[in-house]
């Protein structure tokens, strides 16, 4: 499931690089961005 996560992160970051700023620090909150999906 994580990595599934971290494909569609990818396309995400592909399009708005600078996102990666925040992408990495909510590492931890991670999990409430994927409930999106859930």
């Amino acid at each position: 499931m994580e990595r599934k996560y971290h494909q569609q992160a990818a396309d995400i970051l592909k399009n708005f690089p600078s996102v990666i700023v925040t992408y990495l620090p909510m590492n931890t909150g991670a999990d409430g961005w994927v409930n999106r999906q859930h």
